[in-house]
């Protein structure tokens, strides 16, 4: 199979030769792109080129908008902070909804999201064991963190030794 690309000034046009009677899943990817459809099926049919060689497959347009990034952090810096990010619910009941996506804060406690066709509706939420994580007012996918405190009690009953761990006081 063999593909070549060629930028027209208003995109790149795809050529693509593969075996005749072939059906090919087409899925563009681009870490700030998002396109639609997101993926096209597409079957060489019997038209051959002029060459003699293998016949040629029309991949039709996919349009392409870039995507919205979320640009997160926690504070003070946390790193291993586990953020899910949820779609809105679909509109109606014919559509699916998206799924949740779950990032994980660096070392600097940021973390960045994306791409997303709109950002309005996502929530979001943190996690890491040891911690509270509250959402601050101005900004959803920004954070405070809280360490929770603990307290470990050693209680000796005749021979036997019992450790006990109290966490969330």
């Amino acid at each position: 199979m063999q593909t070549t690309a060629t930028d027209t000034g208003a995109g790149l046009v795809y050529e693509l030769w593969a075996p005749f009677e072939r059906t090919l899943h087409v899925t563009p990817a681009s870490s700030a792109l998002l396109f639609a459809p997101p993926q096209r099926v597409v079957a060489v049919g019997a038209a051959a080129s002029d060459s003699g060689g293998l016949p040629a497959a029309f991949i039709p347009p996919f349009a392409a908008e870039v995507g919205v990034f979320v640009n997160g952090a926690v504070n003070p810096p946390l790193a291993g902070v586990h953020v899910t990010l949820s779609p809105p619910p679909a509109d109606d009941s014919t559509a699916a909804s998206a799924s949740p996506a779950v990032f994980v804060t660096g070392a600097n406690g940021r973390y960045q999201a994306g791409p997303f066709r709109s950002t309005e509706g996502y929530t979001a939420v943190a996690v890491k064991p040891g911690y509270s994580l509250v959402p601050t007012l101005l900004d959803p996918f920004q954070f405070e963190a809280h360490m929770l405190n603990s307290i470990s009690v050693n209680v000796v009953l005749a021979s036997y030794k019992v450790c006990v761990c109290v966490c969330d006081v």
